[in-house]
């Protein structure tokens, strides 16, 4: 067994949990380097889908994969703010914890933008807003883990009782494990970041490039 275990005594009777340890994963192709763009926009103009793949590590069971939008507000007075949004990309359930499956999340290009527009306001004090990337997040849960989850889920059938979930012998609660793991900086394609500058979700926010320099797209 590799993971954890406790062991604990209460009232005379002794507590036990154990987990395993969720363990690392690869992610697929060109999403793992931070060098290689995103693309939400086609060559030919057209919205298209982003996609993320992953195959699972051992111990793994649920993976809960996001992306977090950065820039910064420069505002009329001069200050320069930090932001970011997290949206995400899908909850995806792998069918055995052994690892090795193939999973993937995709996220529309139309709704990316239409996202951006809805989550960043539309501050008048706001002069120009830096552009710096997008990371990749994921979050993993051990398998009890993800059957606590799953019992957590608003309840959509007739049947409103919810049983109850507890991992720990001669006890209540819950004890597991979770991995997180993330990619850090990626850019957006020149498509993607003409669509941001310019397109009709987003074009009036005043974003710019933090990661290009000079015209069309740096802040400079």
């Amino acid at each position: 067994f590799s993971g954890y275990r406790i062991v604990c005594q209460a009232r005379g009777e002794t507590v036990t949990a154990s987990t395993p340890i969720v363990n690392d994963f690869s992610i697929n192709g060109p999403n793992s380097n931070p060098a290689v763009v995103m693309n939400f926009v086609t060559l030919t103009g057209d919205y298209g889908t982003y996609e993320v793949k992953w195959t699972s590590g051992p111990d793994g069971r649920r993976y809960e994969a996001t992306y977090r939008f950065n820039w910064s507000d420069v505002t009329t007075g001069g200050d320069t703010i930090p932001r970011s949004f997290t949206r995400t990309l899908g909850i995806r359930s792998t069918n055995t914890t052994n690892g090795g499956e193939l999973l993937s999340a995709a996220a529309n290009g139309e709704d990316f933008f239409q996202g951006i527009g809805n989550l960043v306001p539309d501050d008048p004090t706001v002069i120009k807003r830096i552009f710096h990337g997008i990371d990749l997040l994921f979050a993993v849960a051990s398998d009890d883990f993800h059957t606590y989850l799953q019992l957590g889920e608003p309840i959509t059938g007739i049947v409103e009782d919810r049983p109850t979930f507890t991992n720990v012998t001669n006890g209540y609660g819950l004890f597991a494990s979770r991995y997180f793991k993330q990619v850090i900086g990626k850019k957006l394609g020149d498509n993607s970041l003409n669509e941001l500058l310019d397109g009709p979700y987003t074009g009036h926010l005043h974003f710019c490039s933090g990661y290009s320099s000079g015209p069309p797209y740096g802040c400079n």
